[in-house]
């Protein structure tokens, strides 16, 4: 009986360690650059929590937000891992608000950013797609 039990427990944590690392959203994530827009997650996750800061430059340099780890400042993105994603609310520094997104992971190396909701101003992108960039040093 003790045979079979060791080899279970471990395909159960394999198991649950490969589901949680499926949803590892660490990282410094980039959305591919065009010509109108540039947007930037660096994130962190601890646990179920994810937190981490953000930089979105629109009209080729025209609307800049950005709240970045090198300056010291708090998170800007805050949120908890749900339904095979990650649900977080971000403020944005430049104008006064904020607003609530959805973030999914589709591989280990593209997320979807879809934002729900957001007050006062538009900085941050409506949807997009995100590319993971070699891992940040914290």
């Amino acid at each position: 009986m003790k045979r079979l039990f060791l080899p279970l427990i471990a395909c159960i944590a394999c198991f649950f360690l490969s589901a949680c690392a499926s949803r590892n959203f660490t990282g410094l994530w980039i959305a591919p650059d065009t010509e109108k827009a540039l947007f930037e997650l660096d994130l962190v996750r601890k646990g179920d929590r994810v937190e981490g800061y953000h930089s979105a430059i629109l009209s080729g340099g025209n609307q800049i937000d950005s709240v970045l780890r090198a300056d010291n400042a708090a998170p800007s993105i805050m949120g908890t891992v749900v339904d095979g994603g990650a649900r977080v609310q971000f403020e944005v520094r430049n104008r006064a608000g904020g607003g609530e997104a959805f973030m999914k992971l589709v591989s280990g190396k593209k997320m979807v950013w879809t934002r729900i909701s957001t007050s006062g101003g538009q900085t941050l992108p409506e949807t997009c797609i995100l590319i993971r960039q070699p891992q940040p040093k914290h």
